[in-house]
């Protein structure tokens, strides 16, 4: 196996793992706020933020046990290499490391829905994929009222946080374009791009660094 192919395994598998940790957090992350917050509102008579975290549960819960069992499932397609493209099925008894990307096997997982359920779906991928980018924006307030990575500047720890949650929620803009076009070239095509997304999210906190 060439250096380049090996690079390029290491690449995807770190890129898995980063999209893996991504779908878990950011799916059973409001599940588990949720549920802690009906918990605490209980014992508090609370009763509108016990009702309020209590519906969000019932829709988020869902939602997160489907992902969580695609993104399983992907997972083991990933890891032993079984992909679309017979070419990097088992050979000679021997599995070759997977090419295709995590999130592009996760899409192609995703089921074939009626229009309607296809366009909720998008959206509720896309506040996902807000989400982390808003955890990104989010990144500037950490490093100063944190002082997170001391001795390295709170600018450039902030913009290299902030690509890394747009990095991370890669996964959900995949999922969102999946749902909307059913096309596996324009969901690769936006895979490709990816990079140029997450820097075009992030130029506007480097800017607002280097002016402010």
């Amino acid at each position: 196996m060439s250096d380049t192919v090996s690079w390029r395994d290491r690449w995807n598998r770190f890129e898995a793992c980063v999209g893996l940790v991504a779908a878990f957090a950011l799916t059973f992350g409001p599940l588990a706020l949720a549920i802690l917050v009906f918990l605490l509102a209980i014992p508090l008579g609370e009763w509108k933020a016990a009702g309020l975290a209590a519906l969000v549960a019932v829709l988020v819960g869902p939602m997160a046990i489907w992902l969580s069992r695609m993104a399983t499932s992907a997972m083991e397609r990933f890891r032993i290499g079984e992909t679309v493209d017979e070419t990097h099925a088992i050979l000679d008894g021997d599995v070759r490391p997977c090419r295709t990307p995590f999130a592009l096997i996760l899409a192609q997982n995703v089921p074939r829905l009626s229009w309607g359920v296809r366009v909720l779906l998008a959206v509720w991928w896309l506040a996902h994929f807000a989400a982390g980018t808003a955890l990104g924006e989010y990144s500037e307030f950490l490093m100063h009222e944190f002082f997170l990575l001391s001795g390295v500047p709170n600018g450039l720890a902030a913009a290299v946080f902030a690509f890394a949650f747009h990095f991370a929620s890669n996964i959900f803009l995949v999922l969102a374009v999946t749902q909307l076009f059913n096309s596996q070239r324009v969901v690769n095509g936006v895979w490709r791009q990816r990079l140029a997304v997450d820097a075009l999210f992030t130029c506007p906190l480097v800017f607002r660094l280097l002016l402010f």
